[in-house]
C-alpha cells in the first residue's frame, strides 16, 4: 500500500481512525450524506481546499507509506507508456494520464495530489462502473500495459476463469472474454464455444458461434453493475477505491455474494463502500474474521453526524447463529428500530403502525425486527445503539418475572438497574406471592370442562398441559401471561406496575400490557403465527385501540420523538 487515509473528520467534528487493511462500510438512513462522504474524500485527495466545498467530510489525515521515487516506480510498471517532449513521457492507465517527471513531486506535495491523484484513487458510482465493462483495444500482451478493465482480463486468464465462476454462482451463467480474431476485446454472456485445436486464423464458423453469443455490455443493470463492481475490485489497482451503493439493481442473494467478492479481492486498495443494503452488509461480513469497519450516518440540520459500530459488537452480533442469519443489521439503515422476542410480534406492530391513522410522520422509515428470545435483546440494543440508532424493544409481561434478562435490557438502554430495581422488587414479590391453591370444588369443576370440551378418544398436547395447570394452581404469573396487568391481583399493585411499566418505556423497554402478543385478542385461537394470520384476518391491528395506542407510543420513542 502506498499511504492510507488515517482519519476522517466529518462537518460535525466526528473524528474516526481508519484501520488501513479494514474495508470501511458507510451505512445510515437516507439523506445521511454517505454518498457526500465519498466525494468528499475523493476531493480532499484531488482538488485544493479553494477548488471544492466540502459537505459531509471536512477533511482527511493522510499517512505516505513509500517515497515519490517508489510510487514513480508503482505506476510505472501498471502504465502505458508514450512520449511527451525529448526527456519525458506519459503514463497511461485507465483512462487518464500524468507526466512521469511530475509523479515524485505530486506525491511529495501532496495531498492534495491533484494531476496524480486520478491514478491513485476512483470514485464508482453505480451508472460509472458499468463502464468498465465496455470493449476495448486489442494490445500487444508482450509489450503493452493495461489501459482498460478489459486488458486486466486479457492479460490474466486466471482473472477471466474468476469473473466467469462468479457470473455462473451469481446468474447461473458464465462469461467469456473474446479475444479470438476481433479487433476489440469483448466480454459476453454464455458459454464460450469449442476453440479450434489449429493456429490462428480461427474458422469463420468459429469466429460466427462466438458472435452469437450475448455480449454483457447488453445485458441489463444488474448482471453489468456485478460484473463491473467485480472487475474493479479485482482488476483496477488504485490504492483508494470508492464504491458508491455497489449493490444498485442487484437482487439480494447478488448483493449478498458481491459482499464476499469485495471483501476478499482488494488487496492493493484501501476500499470504502457506500450501502443502503443490508444484503451487501451481510456479505462482506461473511467469513470467519471479517475485518469490516462499519461506519453509520445521520444527519442533524447540516451536520454530518458518524460513529462506528464496534468490532467487538459485530464479532458478539456474529457469535450467535440465529442473529448471523437474521435481518437485525437492516436496522443501521433506518431512523429507528423496533425489537421485539418473535417475529409474529414484530410483524403485527408493524402492521398495526403502518395502517395506524392518523399516520404517524417517518414511521415509514422505522425497521421492525425480532431477538429470537428476551434473552438475546440485550445484546441486539447494545450493537445498534452504539451506532446511534434508536432503539425501542417490547417485550412480553413475563421479562418482570426474573433479574436476567430485565437487568441487562435496562443496562443496554444505559439506564439504572438499582433505579429500576427499587420499583420492580416489590411488584415481583407481590406476583410471586400471588399464588392461588386449588380447592377439590374448583378442581372438579375444570376437569368436568375440560373433558366435555372435546369427544376425541385421546387428550391433545394442549389438553394435556391444561390438565397439568388445573393441578398445579393458578399463580399470579400464570394469569399475568395471559392477560398483563388486568391479572394483578389489587389496586395497589396496579399502580406499582404501571409506575414500573412507564419508567422502562421512558428507557426504550415496553412492556406487553396484555400479557403477550396474543392477549390483544384473546377470543382468536392458536399461537404465535398461526393466531397472527387470523388476527390480521379478524383485523385487530385496524380495530383494537389499545393495540393502536400501544405501537403509537413505541414508534414515537424509536423516531425520538
Amino acid at each position: 500500500m502506498l499511504g492510507y487515509i488515517k482519519t476522517v473528520t466529518f462537518s460535525s467534528g466526528d473524528v474516526l481512525f481508519v484501520d488501513p487493511n479494514a474495508t470501511v462500510l458507510i451505512v445510515g438512513p437516507n439523506n445521511s450524506g454517505k454518498s457526500q462522504a465519498l466525494k468528499d474524500i475523493q476531493n480532499h485527495l484531488l482538488l485544493y481546499p479553494q477548488q471544492h466545498q466540502p459537505l459531509a467530510v471536512s477533511r482527511i489525515e493522510y499517512e505516505k507509506s513509500s517515497t515519490g521515487i517508489q510510487v514513480q516506480a508503482w505506476l510505472e510498471d501498471r502504465s502505458t507508456k508514450t512520449p511527451s517532449g525529448p526527456n519525458d513521457f506519459m503514463l497511461n492507465r485507465l483512462g487518464s494520464s500524468v507526466i512521469r517527471s511530475s509523479v515524485s513531486p505530486s506525491w511529495d506535495a501532496g495531498p492534495p495530489f491533484t494531476g496524480l491523484g486520478a491514478q491513485l484513487v476512483q470514485l464508482f458510482t453505480p451508472s460509472s462502473v458499468q463502464t468498465l465493462i465496455n470493449n476495448a483495444n486489442l494490445i500487444n500482451p508482450e509489450t503493452d500495459q493495461g489501459t482498460q478493465a478489459l486488458h486486466f482480463v486479457f492479460l490474466n486468464p486466471e482473472l477471466e476463469r474468476r469473473l466467469s465462476e462468479l457470473s455462473t454462482e451469481a446468474f447461473g451463467i458464465p462469461i467469456f472474454l473474446n479475444r479470438y480474431g476481433v479487433p476489440q476485446l469483448a466480454l459476453h454472456f454464455g458459454n464460450l464455444p469449442s476453440v479450434p485445436s489449429t493456429a490462428p486464423p480461427y474458422p469463420r464458423e468459429f469466429l460466427r458461434d462466438i458472435g452469437q453469443v450475448p455480449l454483457v455490455t447488453n445485458q441489463g443493470d444488474g448482471i453489468k453493475s456485478f460484473v463491473g463492481i467485480a472487475l474493479a475490485a479485482m482488476s483496477t489497482p488504485f490504492p483508494h477505491l470508492l464504491l458508491d451503493e455497489p449493490e444498485a439493481f442487484l437482487h439480494p442473494p447478488q448483493a449478498r455474494l458481491l459482499g464476499r467478492v469485495l471483501h476478499q479481492q482488494h488487496p492493493e486498495s484501501q476500499l470504502f463502500i457506500a450501502t443502503h443494503d443490508g444484503n451487501l452488509l451481510k456479505g462482506l461480513l461473511a467469513g470467519e474474521e471479517p475485518n469490516v469497519a462499519v461506519w453509520r450516518m445521520t444527519r442533524v440540520g447540516n451536520s454530518n453526524h458518524c460513529v462506528q459500530l464496534s468490532a467487538d459488537a459485530i464479532r458478539e452480533l456474529w457469535a450467535d447463529p440465529l442473529l448471523r442469519t437474521s435481518n437485525i443489521l437492516e436496522g443501521l439503515f433506518h431512523r429507528g428500530v423496533v425489537v421485539s422476542e418473535g417475529d409474529a410480534d414484530a410483524r403485527l406492530y408493524e402492521l398495526a403502525i403502518s395502517e395506524a391513522s392518523p399516520p404517524i410522520a417517518l414511521s415509514s422509515d422505522l425497521f421492525y425486527t425480532f431477538a429470537g428470545g428476551k434473552q438475546r435483546i440485550p445484546m441486539v440494543l447494545r450493537a445498534l445503539r452504539s451506532v446511534g440508532v434508536v432503539v425501542a424493544a417490547v417485550a412480553d409481561f413475563d421479562v418482570l418475572r426474573e433479574e436476567e434478562p430485565l437487568k441487562s435490557i435496562v443496562e443496554a438502554l444505559e439506564g439504572s438497574w438499582d433505579a429500576v430495581a427499587a420499583i420492580w422488587q416489590p411488584v415481583k414479590n407481590a406476583i410471586d406471592a400471588d399464588t392461588r391453591i386449588p380447592t377439590r370444588t374448583s378442581i372438579r369443576e375444570e376437569v368436568s370442562r375440560l373433558l366435555d370440551g372435546s369427544s376425541a378418544p385421546a387428550l391433545s398436547r394442549q389438553e394435556q398441559e391444561a390438565f397439568r395447570a388445573v393441578l398445579h394452581g393458578d399463580t399470579g404469573w400464570d394469569r399475568t401471561r395471559r392477560s398483563g396487568v388486568a391479572g394483578l391481583a389489587h389496586g395497589a399493585l396496579v399502580t406499582q406496575t404501571k409506575m414500573l411499566m412507564q419508567r422502562l418505556a421512558e428507557l426504550g423497554l415496553f412492556v406487553v400490557p396484555v400479557g403477550e402478543l396474543e392477549g390483544w385478542a384473546p377470543e382468536i385461537g392458536g399461537h404465535g403465527p398461526n393466531w397472527l394470520g387470523s388476527a390480521v384476518q379478524y383485523g385487530v391491528h385496524r380495530r383494537n385501540v389499545d393495540l393502536i395506542a400501544f405501537v403509537r407510543e413505541v414508534a414515537a420513542f424509536a423516531l425520538g420523538a
